[in-house]
């Protein structure tokens, strides 16, 4: 199973974390946004921390991105507990 999420990304962060906020999803990276470098981090760090596998699939070069999950929606909410308002990292 799989799913689409939308998500704010700040890029060339100080830290890298996964945030709910709002019933929102926002991701920090430390990569610049330069060549999809910090797209490639995104996925990277939304496969250490939910364990399924991540691809930004659109808004390459925004800051809002659609990013496909390789899980399903029950999955997410069992790795990341209660969402609402609570950090993910």
């Amino acid at each position: 199973m799989s799913m689409e999420i939308e998500a704010k990304i700040i890029a060339n962060a100080k830290q890298e974390k996964v945030q709910i906020e709002n019933g929102k999803l926002k991701i920090r990276v430390t990569e610049q946004p330069i060549k999809g470098k910090a797209n490639k981090a995104i996925e990277k760090l939304l496969e250490k921390e939910f364990g399924c596998k991540a691809q930004v699939i659109a808004g390459a070069t925004k800051n809002k991105k659609i990013i496909h999950l390789r899980c399903t929606e029950q999955e997410l909410l069992n790795k990341t507990g209660d969402i609402y308002g609570k950090n993910v990292h």
